[in-house]
């Protein structure tokens, strides 16, 4: 008997389950870095210093007005509510995401009733969970 039909059935058949698995890989990730910036997004609108922590990684390079140092996830949280305490967001929006493999680059625009800032972070995915290893807070 003659099997090099299903030998090439065989061979397209595993060729549409790889280009499922990339495509579904790639729409996962794309939904995951969506969900991530509007957590992102919510918690600096809220002014939420504990939910933005929980995106951090165990240390965290933050710039503040004044102050720029390489902290804690639970320090940078702490000088972060104090920052929000100060000066109560009124509105916040993403402006610019670059991606160049696991490492993103979000910018921003703070608007608080007394200032206006630009907000950056860098992230970096580790083991398919975002964490923020940088943010920079100017005015």
């Amino acid at each position: 008997m003659n099997f090099s039909f299903l030998n090439n059935r065989l061979k397209v058949v595993l060729c549409l389950i790889v280009l499922y698995c990339t495509v579904s890989e790639a729409k996962t990730q794309t939904q995951s870095d969506s969900v991530f910036y509007s957590l992102i997004t919510n918690a600096i609108i809220e002014g939420n210093a504990d939910e933005l922590s929980a995106l951090f990684h165990s240390k965290v390079d933050l710039t503040l007005p004044g102050q720029n140092n390489i902290y804690s996830k639970y320090q940078a949280k702490f000088i972060l509510k104090d920052f929000f305490l100060k000066h109560r967001p009124d509105s916040f929006n993403l402006v610019n995401q670059n991606k160049i493999d696991d490492s993103s680059f979000i910018v921003g625009k703070l608007h608080t009733a007394e200032k206006h800032y630009r907000v950056c972070f860098l992230t970096k995915t580790i083991s398919n969970v975002i964490y923020i290893y940088q943010i920079r807070i100017e005015e």
